[in-house]
């Protein structure tokens, strides 16, 4: 089978599985858009002339949602897990700094987990691009949801048991053209019609498509005269040796045995031996080359790995042959994010945001309040009945309802004037019941009760049980914030190994050296080329969030009214504060605090 036909296959199976996704998702979206109404039922209404309100409570739940979560966002500071880590944590910490420069990351973060909100998944774009520069650069961002197809069969979160996934794109034949000059497609006109449409895409390929139902509308744009593009990335599992230390229970690859300061030496020193140089081809040929010379404590061990490959596709084309993405992570380099996690029998992922369980509730306050206007517009306006014949006319009967206008008649008033019973005022009663029940229904089934939107629930709440009852609310988006962090962490370890990668030493002393942060050039050279020996891990440090810490210094502030020394508390006050030129400062009041201590313990008069 051709690489295309292969590609096509998997398109197809990624396609079929990810149909109930979208659907699912645009329905979401079009209750954060105004357009929840049904677009049939709208257009009914309308016709019949009766209003179609769209009272959006929807929408100020998810912003909500997404101001909570960027409260509660874990700060960029890094946490060393082993006592000889303190450096390597420090240099980490200042270039999430760097990589986050004007809150590019967490404005697009921001982006993402509001899909997540919406729709239950949310996607980071983490390829490797090319800057101004010409230098490769490190630039998270936001991708669509729509255009992402995930591996139906995958079951954890942080993608570790995917095999396939896919990215599409919409482009023209010049945008194609100039992105892949050797790109062999044929020109997309606007004088096709639609078997010739159909002959365009099955074309290179007859007896698939004619085995498959497909539309054409998956394929192409003809109006905008553009063509699906498509990214197929899959995960590709084989047998690898590496070298295996039986000193120190260390297993490297190839290319981390070479690239360690410590056993290139031992690398180097095998080689004075043999008398040879060597480019060994694989860890089977290194061990036996560095035996042969003598060196001991080295071994092969095999074990079963996997890369990512990447392939771009189009119809009747293949843009960019399969390939193994030159990424050290060894992941996909599209994260997704999840919201709340279902199952079914059948294994698959159901993920889902706070809309889908606000639809219903929503519609109803659309609804009823649709119909108690409906009911006014058609109800009658103070109308009744009179008796003819008895001396009396419609302008009469009018005048009456003038004020200061006197109408003569003559009978019994009741046996010629009666009122219009105004039935519909009970049922307008019952309908702003419903309607109010609906609105109190969104706050349950969001998890956001009152507290968590800054309503008061008693005129007569003290603050500290308000901000009880916000923690105690947190409690009902646990799970979405979990899903949240874990992503999070997962796009700032991709970083960190990008930036081991492809920045210089030079850089990182440059990014380093802007924040006044004294580390010697070794300890540089260790966290750029000896990272994974120090079984190093990033951890984020939850107290470092700008909410954690305002909360901190608010209690500090408390401390000083219950009598504790400002003395005592200008330092730790300082720290949580974002006061420009804060490091100096405590740097200052470090050196000056033996001094204080001794003019403080001096002679008693």
């Amino acid at each position: 089978m051709s690489d295309l036909k292969e590609a096509r296959e998997k398109d197809h199976y990624l396609l079929d599985n990810s149909a109930e996704d979208f659907e699912k998702m645009e329905q979401c979206f079009r209750y954060i858009t105004y357009e929840q109404w049904e677009p049939g039922l709208k257009k009914e209404l309308i016709d019949k002339k009766r209003p179609a309100l769209t009272i959006d409570l929807t929408s100020s739940f998810v912003n909500t949602m997404g101001g909570i979560e960027r409260d509660f966002r874990s700060g960029l500071e890094a946490m060393p897990m082993e006592g000889g880590d303190q450096e390597t944590a420090a240099i980490w910490t200042y270039i999430l700094k760097y990589l986050n420069r004007n809150k590019r990351i967490e404005r697009m973060s921001s982006r993402v987990n509001k899909d997540v909100v919406v729709c239950g998944i949310g996607w980071t774009d983490n390829h490797i691009r090319l800057g101004d520069d010409f230098l490769n650069e490190i630039d998270p961002r936001w991708e669509s949801p729509f255009r992402v197809r995930r591996d139906p069969q995958g079951l954890d979160i942080d993608q570790s048991d995917w095999n396939l996934m896919a990215r599409d794109r919409w482009m023209t034949d010049l945008q194609i053209k100039d992105r892949w000059p050797d790109a062999d497609i044929r020109e997309l006109t606007k004088e096709m019609d639609a078997e010739a449409l159909r002959a365009f895409i099955i074309e290179d390929d007859k007896d698939y498509f004619q085995s498959q139902t497909f539309r054409v509308e998956a394929f192409l744009d003809h109006k905008r005269l553009k063509r699906r593009v498509w990214e197929l990335y899959e995960r590709v599992y084989k047998r690898e040796k590496f070298v295996y230390s039986t000193d120190t229970g260390q297993v490297r690859s190839l290319e981390q045995f070479l690239k360690d300061p410590e056993t290139r030496q031992a690398f180097d020193f095998a080689q004075v031996q043999n008398q040879q140089r060597l480019e060994p081809k694989d860890a089977q040929e290194l061990v036996e080359f560095m035996t042969a010379a003598g060196v001991p404590g080295m071994g092969v061990i095999e074990k079963s790995t996997n890369k990512i490959h990447m392939g771009i596709y189009t119809t009747g084309a293949t843009l960019q042959k399969m390939e193994v993405l030159p990424y050290n992570h060894g992941e996909f380099p599209i994260i997704p994010t999840f919201g709340y996690i279902g199952h079914r029998r059948d294994g698959r992922l159901r993920p889902h945001g706070i809309v889908q369980g606000l639809m219903d509730p929503q519609d109803e306050k659309n609804k009823r309040r649709s119909q108690a206007l409906d009911i006014l517009n058609r109800a009658n306006k103070g109308g009744g009945y009179y008796q003819l014949g008895k001396g009396f006319t419609i302008e009469d009967l009018q005048a009456m309802q003038t004020s200061g206008t006197w109408v003569g008649f003559r009978g019994k008033f009741t046996d010629v004037i009666h009122e219009r019973e105004q039935k519909h005022l009970g049922i307008l009663s019952d309908i702003t019941a419903l309607e109010q029940m609906g609105e109190a229904d969104m706050a349950k089934v969001s998890g956001m009760p009152d507290p968590l939107q800054g309503r008061a629930t008693n005129s007569k709440e003290s603050g500290v049980l308000a901000q009880t009852r916000i923690q105690q609310g947190l409690k009902g988006v646990t799970e979405l914030m979990d899903n949240m962090e874990a992503s999070r962490t997962a796009l700032y370890k991709q970083d960190l190994s990008y930036v081991q990668q492809y920045f210089t030493k030079d850089k990182v002393s440059r990014i380093i050296g802007n924040e006044d942060l004294k580390v010697d050039q070794a300890a540089i050279e260790q966290f750029l080329q000896n990272f994974r020996a120090l079984k190093y891990d990033v951890v984020l440090n939850p107290e470092a969030s700008p909410t954690a810490r305002q909360w901190q210094f608010t209690k500090a502030m408390e401390m000083l009214q219950f009598g504790v020394p400002p003395q005592i508390m200008l330092e730790p006050m300082l720290e949580l504060s974002d006061f420009p030129g804060k490091d100096k400062i405590l740097a200052s009041m470090q050196q000056l605090q033996p001094q204080l201590d001794t003019s403080a313990s001096g002679p008693k008069q």
